[in-house]
């Protein structure tokens, strides 16, 4: 699905700036928003709404919150019987382009993520010190924060009504910690060890500067033209 949306994001603004003739004046809303996928994801689902303020006639800034909990949680999902997580997200809008109801946004998006779960009979790879830790339970905290340079695509279905894509890339800093860990046994490892976890968002402690990645759509209700 990211690949399919990097290709549109890129594809679709080039269509557009070939229109002639057209309506290019900049529009301005104010609008609510709401992820719909964000709530069936196996391993942290979350609730997503946000606001967006249109700020001049081409700066929009936008806040998103999300809130998860493990009664959101699918059969089969990767969430404890402890799990929440409180997300926060801001956004600077540059509205670059407009066509009758298709509007192209550049951006950029700081973000920070709280996550807390209780774990019961797994492992984790502290990044540190190069050490895989069984445990019987375990209280795992994750924070997550970074900046995303993101582009987004717009289309309103009516005067009310809309679906807003975006990608975003950009860098990140995780800080994942364990505490009151019941220990079982203990392994020193090399450093290669940490890749026989399939996806060790949760499962390696310790702090890790990487890139970020996001893609997905969210729908969005216009409040009022300004």
């Amino acid at each position: 699905m990211k690949k399919a949306l990097l290709i549109l994001m890129v594809v679709v603004p080039q269509l557009l700036w070939a229109q002639k003739g057209a309506n290019h004046a900049f529009l301005r809303t104010d609008y609510l928003t709401i992820e719909p996928l964000s709530i069936i994801n196996f391993q942290t689902p979350k609730i997503k709404i946000g606001f967006n303020k249109n700020i001049t006639p081409r700066w929009d800034a936008s806040i998103t919150l999300g809130y998860g909990h493990q009664k959101f949680a699918f059969p089969g999902s990767e969430v404890g019987s402890r799990y929440r997580l409180y997300e926060l997200r801001n956004e600077w809008q540059y509205q670059a382009y407009r066509y009758k109801r298709y509007r192209y946004f550049l951006g950029i998006e700081v973000f920070y993520i709280h996550h807390t779960d209780v774990y019961y009979a797994s492992k984790l790879y502290n990044v540190d010190d190069d050490y895989t830790l069984a445990f019987n339970h375990a209280d795992f905290r994750r924070q997550k924060m970074g900046l995303l340079l993101k582009n987004s695509f717009q289309f309103l279905l009516s005067d009310k009504i809309g679906i807003h894509m975006y990608t975003g890339l950009g860098f990140r800093v995780r800080k994942n910690a364990f505490t009151n860990v019941d220990p079982v046994w203990i392994e020193f490892d090399d450093e290669d060890s940490r890749y026989l976890f399939e996806d060790h968002y949760n499962t390696e402690e310790g702090t890790e500067v990487s890139p970020d990645l996001a893609a997905g759509f969210k729908f969005i209700y216009v409040l009022k033209y300004l």
